[in-house]
């Protein structure tokens, strides 16, 4: 349609006009119309990412985004959240779209900071990266966010390694998982070392005192499993409690979060993967 409408109470069929954006775009200025603010906005959508066909996966193909994208899948039990880089946080209790349950019980933060990353260590060149590319922030030859319903699926390609991260929820258990999948697509043999992070958080409470409270973790080598637990005095119930297992065999390990970003590190550049391994 040619039409140009510049009323931001329009709904025709024929006005190529978004009426929400529209009437905030006219609270600014009488000089925007519809159809310059619809074309403004759609090139802007489209550089960050795209529907597919079917509308029901949202591709992004921008990593850096100002804000986060944020995908929510989630169960009767358990609620994820999952950004473009594959950060997020998520809660856990018998109600999950909302903080206080059918039995007054705050649910349980998972995570601390949205800190959920793989890191990827190339052992020959020592170079570490993410296939979402944050926190490392080194820069990828390519990427992709794909954002369905109810899954996140994140494709990291770097130096001719491709990485890609398939996150879900259980159908009826409340446990988040993600498949790993590393593809080497040079010319030569390769070898690299996967790291998944997680730093549990386990509160949603109110404290009683100035003292936080406090997460406590050990691995079980048979299970394969780093379990974490916070036994604080304050805590209000049992809920407190994440594990992180994996079905491959594991190398190394770390359940201290000084152990393994430093002192004084961050998630950007854990000490541990700079200065060599895990203990």
């Amino acid at each position: 349609s040619n039409a140009v409408c510049c009323n931001s109470n329009c709904y025709s069929a024929d006005c190529l006009c978004i009426p929400v954006l529209a009437e905030a775009f006219h609270k600014r200025s009488d000089d925007w119309c519809c159809e310059r603010i619809n074309i403004m906005v759609l090139n802007n959508i489209d550089t960050i990412g795209r529907f597919n066909d079917l509308g029901n996966e949202y591709e992004i193909v921008k990593a850096d985004l100002k804000r986060p994208m944020v995908n929510y899948f989630w169960n009767e039990k358990i609620l994820s959240a999952v950004n473009q880089n594959g950060g997020g946080n998520g809660g856990y209790r018998g109600m999950t779209s909302n903080y206080i349950g059918e039995v007054g019980k705050p649910r349980a933060n998972l995570l601390g900071n949205g800190n959920r990353y793989v890191y990827i260590r190339d052992e020959e060149s020592k170079e570490l990266w993410n296939p979402g590319w944050y926190p490392v922030k080194n820069s990828l030859d390519d990427y992709r966010c794909v954002h369905g319903l109810g899954y996140s699926i994140i494709d990291g390609i770097k130096n001719g390694i491709q990485v890609s991260l398939h996150g879900t929820v259980s159908y009826d258990e409340p446990a988040e998982m993600w498949q790993i999948k590393v593809k080497n697509q040079s010319t030569t043999q390769r070898k690299v070392s996967v790291f998944p992070f997680v730093e549990f958080d386990l509160e949603g409470y109110v404290h009683n005192s100035e003292f936080d409270s406090w997460v406590r973790a050990y691995y079980d080598a048979e299970k394969r499993l780093i379990f974490a637990e916070n036994n604080a005095e304050e805590r209000p119930h049992e809920w407190f409690h994440g594990f992180c297992a994996i079905d491959y065999p594991v190398k190394a390990f770390d359940t201290s979060r000084t152990a393994f970003l430093g002192a004084y590190g961050n998630v950007s550049m854990p000490e541990a993967l700079e200065n060599g391994g895990l203990t």
